[in-house]
């Protein structure tokens, strides 16, 4: 059986080196939007969403009772059962008996039993990411009309994984399934970085991400990484056009949230981004960035980083797949017949950065 590649998202990307340019004083600090395309009718389209909370049945109250309703989970859902209890919280055993005292142990922690506590905060229900799953996979019906609805399931993980996706059932009944991590997504007033200080993933400038309105976003985004695939070339140019579609494609299935979380910014870094398109267009140019293949000079430009190196000091990370965006968005706009599958095989890049131009300062 060919089975689908579980994959962790970019939350547990590292860091790397920094470098200097000469382009500082030519970046400024404010700028505007520019017009969406109209967003298309999907009023017609009724999609059947399945989200299944496996973190709620760890925290009834009953441990006797959870124990039950873990193992009918594991009969009804065993795809997602065996990814969770195998991999990620890793306490299966063929041994019923061996299973449910390694459970009745895991309910029993006393950092699981606060997690557990925590998340119900946060997510004492999920009736909003219902409502919102079910409004992008109407869009995500609208322009891949032959693409399956998957499956999605809420999870504690432990503070391992974002989200990911996996094979759900075998034979012709498998279709994808999601998992989303809800400890990762617990919001401003929980501190990531006591869990451990030194680990990367708990740094700012990535737990700015780990909120619940990220949630719809990183879950259709473990979506478009597995349906867009990898890279067919390892420059920064490459890197950059296959990250800009990726975001290209969620701004048109997730017309109804903020741009900020779409693209993964905050507000204020998204709008200095705006402001400063031409200015870092120009300095991957002047320093012979497009072309490069070294991961030590590239990287804090596509992966989460407290900067990019040789820009200002209120330059983000991921600079690169900003500009990546904006190219693939001038590409399709010059060309509208062009559908979202076509652009996802498109890898002639020097045909999509030809009429590429940032727009000039008013």
């Amino acid at each position: 059986m060919n089975q689908k590649v579980m994959k962790l998202d970019w939350i547990k990307s590292g860091v790397l080196l920094v470098s200097m340019g000469m382009l500082l004083a030519s970046f400024y600090s404010c700028g505007s939007d520019t017009p969406k395309e109209t967003v298309p009718d999907v009023s017609h389209l009724n999609p059947q969403v399945n989200l299944f909370r496996l973190d709620s049945i760890f925290a009834l109250s009953d441990k006797e009772k959870a124990i039950e309703e873990v193992n009918n989970f594991f009969k009804n859902y065993p795809a997602f059962a065996n990814v969770y209890f195998k991999k990620i919280v890793p306490i299966y055993s063929e041994d019923p008996a061996i299973f449910k005292s390694n459970l009745s142990d895991f309910l029993d922690n006393e950092k699981i039993s606060n997690l557990l506590d925590t998340t119900q905060v946060v997510f004492p229900n999920m009736n909003r990411e219902r409502a919102d799953l079910k409004k992008a996979m109407s869009y995500y019906m609208h322009y891949f009309p032959d693409a399956e609805i998957p499956n999605f399931y809420s999870l504690i993980s432990e503070f391992g994984i974002q989200s990911f996706i996996f094979q759900d059932g075998d034979g012709l009944e498998a279709k994808d399934g999601v998992g989303i991590g809800l400890d990762m997504f617990l919001g401003k007033d929980f501190n990531y970085k006591q869990l451990d200080p030194r680990n990367p993933a708990f740094s700012d400038y990535i737990t700015e991400g780990y909120q619940r309105n990220r949630v719809i976003r990183q879950s259709m985004e473990v979506i478009l990484d597995d349906q867009i695939g990898t890279l067919k070339a390892n420059n920064l140019l490459a890197q950059m056009i296959n990250e800009g579609k990726k975001l290209y494609i969620l701004d048109k299935i997730l017309p109804f949230l903020d741009d900020h979380i779409v693209l993964g910014f905050s507000k204020e870094k998204l709008q200095w981004l705006k402001a400063n398109e031409i200015e870092m267009w120009s300095f991957f140019l002047e320093n012979d960035l497009i072309y490069e293949t070294s991961v030590s000079k590239t990287f804090k430009y596509i992966n989460p980083s407290p900067s990019s190196p040789g820009m200002p000091a209120e330059a983000p990370g991921r600079t690169g797949v900003y500009i990546g965006f904006k190219i693939v968005e001038r590409y399709m706009s010059k060309n509208p017949n062009i559908s979202l599958d076509e652009l996802i095989l498109e890898d002639d890049y020097q045909k999509m950065i030809k009429k590429y131009k940032p727009p000039r300062k008013r």
